[in-house]
């Protein structure tokens, strides 16, 4: 069992993304799981690399930022204090808009911005994250709000970076000072949660191995198992294969069709953005197509 990443899809999936949202910054987003994919981006994206591991990135994880990173999202100023005595200089502060994430209420938000210029120094980066589309697709709904929204914080923030789960094919209806779009999902599978539309395609697909064929129970099993995946997340591209059952090690599927199927047969699997992080234990091959 691998996963098999095309490095051609995954940049034409960026330029995608990044025609969609015309000017405005492009920040990609690598959770540890895949942050080896960083590698195969052919050109360094207009906005930030948010992750927890790379060179000069923005750790996307509240408490979990290193020397590595350059930034970091922060919830309080005793932790932004602390990453600015060991250099970092730009912070990102989660808000909450109705999405009932990590975000913090706008008042909230909005001192924790003010602490950040008074206490570490007024030219210190400070850059609002608004997380919609990630968990759910709760959000603001009219200009007015986010007006209202950016108003609260006077020039104490230099501008919004919004999740492009749920703002990707709907940015240029935002305002100016939303000036950072990020991706993680569209990236690696084409795709926007909260859109009837697929503007891209897959880069990355788990391949298993057929370890075993039953003719007469018409099942069909194959090296998908708990300690290295979620196998009822990963779709089969053989639309006739139905998860039963799994363990550790393996996955049952019933099919109607178990007798093309034989052992040693590669099976292709598309990956659930969300319950892949197991994957990072797999060996990778790069460029399937």
């Amino acid at each position: 069992m691998r996963y098999i990443v095309s490095r051609e899809i995954l940049n034409q999936n960026i330029d995608s993304a990044q025609t969609m949202i015309g000017s405005r910054r492009l920040s990609l987003m690598f959770k540890e799981y895949y942050e080896r994919l960083y590698l195969l981006v052919d050109q360094h994206p207009t906005g930030d690399i948010f992750a927890i591991n790379l060179q000069d990135s923005i750790c996307y994880a509240l408490g979990m930022a290193n020397e590595k990173n350059k930034g970091a999202l922060v919830n309080n100023i005793m932790d932004a204090k602390a990453l600015h005595d060991k250099g970092m200089s730009q912070f990102y502060v989660p808000i909450d808009t109705c999405d009932g994430r990590e975000g913090l209420p706008v008042y909230e938000a909005k001192l924790l911005a003010e602490a950040i210029h008074e206490f570490i120094g007024k030219k210190t980066l400070v850059t609002g994250m608004v997380t919609n589309g990630c968990i759910n697709d709760l959000h603001l709904k009219t200009k007015e709000e986010w007006k209202e929204l950016w108003s609260a914080f006077g020039n104490h923030l230099t501008g919004l970076s919004v999740g492009g789960s749920y703002w990707l094919d709907k940015a240029k209806d935002l305002p100016e000072f939303v000036r950072d779009v990020r991706i993680g999902r569209f990236m690696l599978f084409g795709y926007i949660p909260y859109s009837d539309k697929k503007y891209g395609r897959n880069c990355m697909v788990v391949e298993g191995n057929v370890l075993g064929v039953n003719l007469r129970q018409q099942k069909v099993m194959v090296d998908l198992g708990d300690a290295y995946c979620d196998p009822v997340q990963c779709v089969p591209y053989n639309e006739d294969l139905v998860f039963t059952e799994s363990s550790s090690n393996y996955a049952l599927y019933t099919t109607p069709q178990a007798s093309r199927y034989y052992i040693g047969q590669r099976l292709l699997f598309t990956p659930n953005y969300k319950h892949s992080s197991a994957l990072a234990r797999l060996e990778v091959q790069y460029d399937y197509e």
